[in-house]
């Protein structure tokens, strides 16, 4: 799928529609799972990346749903019980690619991504000396439900945005 995005990218640029030099790959949820992996994988497509509510350990989410009654489905069809695999393919153990600037959003009761994906990026990020921003929201779910939580994420969004994209 991290292909289709690129293809999708590079469909844009050529087409006039986006100007390569001020693409930003920003996503939520699995989104922020792909904004991770593109801008580890592929920074020289990107200026910068913006994770919001990313899984970022796809060994730790194998290993979370443990407990899912969709457990089998889950983790054996999707998965395939390949946690080679699954490290190859999980930003968290690619923290040492880091090659953009990478703002993480992620609210700390968020009970469908677990906080501690992106605390735990943040952590490989320190360690791997990566330069990143990290805001983490009190009190929010998986998904922005106030005004307040959306005006966070929002601001956060825009004040990066601002400072890594030229005009």
């Amino acid at each position: 799928m991290q292909d289709d995005l690129n293809d999708g990218l590079a469909w844009a640029v050529e087409q006039g529609i986006a100007d390569p030099k001020r693409v930003c790959i920003v996503g939520w949820s699995y989104g922020g799972y792909a904004a991770l992996v593109g801008a580890m994988r592929d920074p020289g497509l990107f200026r910068c990346a913006i994770a919001t509510a990313p899984v970022a350990n796809l060994v730790r989410l194998y290993n979370e749903l443990e407990w899912s009654f969709f457990k089998n489905l889950n983790r054996d069809v999707y998965f395939e019980q390949d946690r080679g695999r699954l490290r190859k393919a999980s930003p968290y153990h690619m923290a040492d690619m880091l090659g953009i600037p990478l703002l993480m959003v992620h609210g700390d009761r968020d009970a469908q991504a677990y906080v501690q994906h992106s605390r735990d990026m943040a952590d490989a990020l320190k360690s791997a000396g990566k330069p990143f921003e990290y805001l983490e929201i009190e009190d929010m779910d998986h998904s922005a439900r106030t005004e307040a939580e959306h005006t966070k994420v929002l601001e956060a969004w825009d004040k990066f945005l601002k400072t890594h994209l030229p005009p």
